[in-house]
């Protein structure tokens, strides 16, 4: 079983042409305020110096969205297929 908790962080990262935030699950032992950690992007390269501002509760696993919406879809019916209209 993994033993792992996480919280979800609020990041700031400042540069030459600014400042951005985002939040991001991270591993309870990077999730300290103070603390810069490396951010994988979508792209797949690694972006440093993202500064922890805020730390939320942890949990021992972080919420799977995609999983989430797909339940959504699926108890709202919005998984099946669309009917069309006869003209």
């Amino acid at each position: 079983m993994n033993k792992t908790k996480w919280a979800q962080c609020h990041l700031e990262r400042r540069t030459k042409t600014g400042r951005t935030e985002t939040a991001s699950w991270l591993p309870i032992r990077h999730a300290k305020v103070g603390n810069y950690v490396k951010l994988k992007e979508s792209n797949g390269e690694w972006t440093d110096g993202w500064a922890v501002k805020l730390v939320g509760p942890s949990v021992q696993e972080p919420p799977d969205w995609r999983k989430a919406i797909r339940n959504h879809r699926h108890r709202t019916g919005d998984d099946r297929p669309k009917e069309r209209k006869a003209e």
